[in-house]
């Protein structure tokens, strides 16, 4: 039975068997800043433990507010925070920063795109705001939301819960 450790041991023997003396030292070199970055992002991770255990507080907060961290956690479908929640912050930065602008809510999310729409109760003279702003704030806090959609009036029974938007989430 193999290990990842010697999968990776024969792959890189591969590797250096197929490359040649002026491509491996590149391979060598992004294997090992690959695995600097895993390092300090382990590291981080232990400080904001760390952190935690001093000081309470949540580790999920603390980890989904470091970059580096929740990045790597990410690229595992690993985020601290759940979609919708990180989804719904971006859409309050929205409004903090466009506070005259209507508020969207979250009306479904299908084939990696959120589809959005102005909150029931907004003023008729409410415009939403720009569509690159709500999608700069979405992709700061959902890289792996493709695409959004926001439309101006939904019918009534269209409001979906955002939990319903979890996509393999943990709890």
């Amino acid at each position: 039975m193999t290990t990842t450790g010697d999968d990776v041991e024969r792959l890189l023997e591969e590797a250096q068997a197929v490359t040649g003396p002026v491509a491996w030292p590149r391979v060598e070199a992004l294997v090992a800043a690959l695995v600097a970055l895993y390092g300090e992002g382990l590291e981080r991770t232990l400080a904001c433990a760390r952190d935690c255990a001093r000081e309470g507080g949540s580790l999920d907060e603390r980890l989904a507010r470091d970059e580096l961290v929740s990045s790597l956690m990410l690229l595992h479908d690993l985020h601290p925070l759940p979609l919708e929640r990180r989804i719904d912050a971006a859409l309050q930065r929205v409004r903090e920063e466009l506070p005259g602008s209507a508020a969207l809510v979250v009306v479904g999310f299908e084939a990696g795109v959120v589809k959005l729409v102005v909150a029931p109760g907004t003023a008729k003279a409410a415009r939403p705001p720009p569509t690159t702003i709500v999608a700069r704030e979405i992709e700061r806090d959902a890289p792996e939301v493709l695409g959004i959609r926001i439309e101006e009036e939904a019918p009534a029974d269209a409001i979906v819960p955002v939990e319903r938007l979890t996509r393999g989430a943990r709890p």
